[in-house]
């Protein structure tokens, strides 16, 4: 009996052991695709016939911005076309990879700069998080531009923000407009706290209409309703709230959440440390939650009434992050010597994504408007 046992108990051990032994050589296998996936290289643009484009740009560089090196991804189908900066939202939420994994496209008629902010994707690991400011992203975004300027010979270069990147461009283009060609925004931001007082409205209502008053017990309980704050748990109430009330329209194409980390994984132009990096500076406020805390606060429309440039909102009629009436709002009261609105349809927070077609047909038609 006893020996039956013991027999027993070593076969347990042995089948234990066989499969953490297949676990173990699962994962190795995983993290070598994942290695091997991870190059940190980027393509050149190609002709027909597979020979490099002559005069494209295609480059993963790495400048010193604001006394740290910080990444950037630069791609153009030629260096004689108008440079445009574009600047991520999140703040830390980099957009490289949706970008090449859409049919957005511009870079055909532009040299496009994705710059990686201090503490997202490869700008994230030096950063000191007591460095991640408003003033000091502001002044990145210039430096920046002055570097972009003189790589490529030209006096202005255009600036595009989405989201927070909106409050960047708006603030760098009020700082130095001399330097800026024109100013385009999508998910065009105001007054962020009140944008998301808005949307705690909205879901309540819609939470109401439900009949889910646990839904509405959560979002009376959130920081921006009781404190007019913005916290890591507040984001997280409304991303459930979003999701079990299926407030996104079927109208609005977005990717989920397990799309968009496959597509960073199999995204080559990031090295393994890199990725993690990207997911890290993604996560709700990045580095800073100081940085978050202070830009909700503060008012576009009282800080940049004006700009001397150029001026184009391209706006998704269901944003709920940066709400249209918001938006429209703000482009009605500001001033410039030309300004445009857009309005897309069939698109949420995310119109460059989402009718990325329309989106790429409007910025061409800027070009034509705003080329001296």
């Amino acid at each position: 009996m006893f020996h039956q046992r013991k027999t027993s108990e070593l076969k347990k051990r042995k089948i234990l052991r066989r499969v953490l032994q297949v676990i173990v050589g699962l994962i190795l296998l995983l993290l070598l695709a994942l290695f091997i996936m991870s190059p940190g290289k980027i393509d050149p643009f190609e002709t027909e016939d597979g020979q490099a484009l002559p005069n494209s740009v295609s480059e993963i560089s790495y400048q010193m911005i604001g006394g740290m090196e910080q990444g950037m991804i630069i791609r153009g189908e030629s260096d004689q076309n108008p440079v445009l900066l574009f600047l991520h939202g999140g703040p830390g939420t980099t957009e490289y990879v949706p970008s090449k994994n859409s049919t957005l496209n511009l870079e055909k008629n532009f040299t496009v700069c994705y710059w990686e902010q201090r503490g997202a994707g490869k700008s994230y690991a030096k950063a000191d998080p007591e460095d991640i400011t408003v003033d000091q992203l502001i002044a990145d975004t210039i430096e920046v531009t002055n570097y972009l300027r003189e790589r490529f010979g030209q006096e202005k270069i255009y600036l595009m923000g989405h989201s927070w990147g909106t409050f960047l461009g708006m603030q760098a283009a009020a700082q130095q407009p001399d330097l800026y060609q024109a100013y385009i925004g999508t998910g065009q931001m105001k007054h962020a706290i009140e944008g998301e007082r808005l949307m705690i409205d909205s879901m309540i209502e819609a939470a109401d209409e439900a009949r889910r008053n646990d839904l509405i017990e959560d979002l009376k309980r959130s920081s921006v309703y009781t404190d007019n704050q913005v916290s890591d748990s507040y984001f997280i109430t409304k991303e459930k709230v979003r999701t079990e009330l299926a407030l996104i329209p079927e109208v609005v194409e977005t990717t989920t959440l397990k799309e968009d980390f496959l597509q960073l994984l199999t995204c080559k132009e990031y090295t393994l440390p890199e990725k993690f990096y990207y997911i890290r500076g993604s996560m709700i406020s990045g580095k800073s939650q100081g940085l978050f805390m202070e830009f909700t606060q503060r008012d576009l429309a009282e800080e940049v009434p004006k700009l001397a440039i150029p001026v184009y909102f391209l706006q998704g009629i269901y944003d709920d992050q940066t709400p249209y009436a918001l938006a429209k709002d703000y482009f009605d009261e500001l001033e410039t010597p030309l300004k445009n609105f857009y309005t897309f349809e069939k698109s949420g927070h995310n119109p460059l994504f989402e009718e990325s077609g329309k989106f790429s047909a409007i910025v061409d038609d800027i070009i034509n408007e705003t080329q001296e």
